[in-house]
């Protein structure tokens, strides 16, 4: 890892896709040593999209396996180093508890069953590693009536309201083009983990840290659930109008065939 302000820190990252490989990427960047368990039997999805990065970035001298050339799995595990682990394998279990105690960080985006059908629990956690910040992302968070479905940015977005108000005016509303919970997720992710970094370095506590993904868009979603408790009026897609600021919008050019936004 980089030299940055979290140098020194080791994460250790369970996690697959999008929201969470981000969010601990952006803690590799940031300077932490970030190592990726990864699957053979069940590799990243991310791994297997057909998005290749683009000829002349690597070197094409070099025989690549198809995995390792996937774009959007490079493009949210930069900085890291990777393993490869079977956690259904006693063997990959008892390699993953021998790894433990030499980090600070255990990161995942599972369902909130998966982790305790490995017999990885809170308790667990803590007494082979004192200290231990468990940092997890899922659809719902860890209770509630939604805690077992599984879900990502395309299904949490329209839970917390955000496809409602996005669209033109008298549309029904519909998501955004790039599944906008991941990235927010993981921006949140990191942000969190610095936090509990910084309350164990004071307070020498472990910290657990249990990240809706719906919730976190629900926060962005913020001025329409103000506004719809002060006002009793629904939100809905005002196009590229904006509340606060005028002129804001999409506009025709003078030569009649290009569009601005003022």
């Amino acid at each position: 890892a980089s030299e940055g302000p979290l140098k020194g820190v080791r994460v250790l990252s369970l996690c697959q896709a999008w929201s969470g490989t981000f969010g601990t990427e952006l803690l590799a960047l940031l300077g932490a040593d970030v190592v990726q368990i990864g699957s053979l039997h069940r590799p990243d999805v991310w791994r297997r999209v057909r998005d290749r990065v683009p000829r002349g970035v690597f070197d094409e001298s070099k025989v690549q396996h198809p995995l390792n050339t996937q774009g959007l799995y490079n493009s949210v595990n930069l900085n890291k180093r990777e393993i490869c682990l079977d956690l259904r394998d006693p063997r990959g279990m008892e390699i993953f508890w021998e790894l433990l105690p030499r980090f600070d960080v255990l990161a995942e985006n599972f369902r909130p069953t998966v982790m305790p059908s490995w017999g990885i629990t809170l308790d667990r956690l803590h007494e082979e590693r004192p200290g231990m910040i468990w940092a997890s992302i899922s659809a719902y968070g860890s209770d509630g009536p939604y805690r077992e479905y599984p879900g990502n940015g395309a299904t949490t977005e329209p839970m917390a309201g955000l496809s409602s108000l996005h669209g033109y005016e008298g549309d029904p509303g519909m998501n955004t083009g790039g599944l906008y919970p991941d990235p927010v997720a993981g921006y949140f992710l990191a942000g969190l983990v610095v936090a509990a970094l910084n309350h164990r370095d004071l307070t020498g506590l472990p910290q657990r840290i249990d990240l809706s993904m719906m919730e976190a868009v629900a926060v962005v979603c913020g001025d329409a659930i103000v506004e719809y408790g002060a006002t009793g009026r629904v939100p809905g897609p005002t196009g590229n109008h904006h509340p606060a600021f005028a002129p804001h919008n999409m506009y025709q050019a003078a030569n009649g065939a290009d569009c601005d936004r003022c």
